[in-house]
């Protein structure tokens, strides 16, 4: 087994003006999250900030939610996936060997044509495969050093029920994979 969690106080490094709600939400994934990315992550000061759309940037060390209506606990654990690929690069390696096996040439598309929206940026695509939502597939490039939405969106649908893992076992074997060993 892998040990989860934090032991006794929470002691994430925080930027000045970081929002509490979104803190809170922080520390709560972090209770559930393998205890060797806590114990990285708290090292690196982080800004816990509201935004409109939920967004992770490393080189800043922000994690931005929408404290507004609903998921934002879905967000925060979203964003965190993204910290931990830069925080682990095993895992963008393997996200990588993943998607390139899944997606193989499939061609790029618009992912506000994938999703019936205008949500996206014009340059924000993906390539579709038979994922559980074509935002999993969303290409940034994709090398071996990239962000994915793989393990961003896996540990979404795991801990707080966005999409039912169950109905794509190699992409649930994946994440827990990632959860169990890296």
């Amino acid at each position: 087994y892998r040990p989860v969690g934090y032991d006794g106080k929470f002691e994430q490094q925080w930027q000045s003006r970081s929002n509490k709600q979104i803190k809170s939400g922080i520390e709560y994934a972090h209770s559930y999250l393998p205890s060797d990315w806590y114990n990285k992550s708290k090292d690196y000061a982080l800004l816990a900030k509201k935004a409109n759309r939920g967004y992770y940037s490393d080189n800043r060390g922000i994690l931005a939610a929408n404290t507004n209506g609903g998921g934002l606990q879905s967000t925060i654990y979203h964003e965190l996936g993204h910290r931990m690929e830069h925080l682990f690069p095993k895992i963008q390696e393997a996200e990588y060997n993943f998607y390139t096996r899944r997606v193989g040439d499939e061609p790029k598309r618009m992912l506000n044509d994938l999703l019936n929206t205008t949500r996206y940026g014009g340059s924000e695509v993906a390539r579709l495969d038979h994922f559980l939502n074509p935002y999993m597939g969303k290409d940034y490039g994709n090398t071996a050093t990239s962000s994915f939405e793989l393990l961003s969106m896996g540990i979404e649908a795991l801990y707080t029920g966005s999409y039912d893992l169950t109905k794509d076992k190699d992409y649930a074997t994946f994440i827990l994979g990632i959860l169990l060993k890296l």
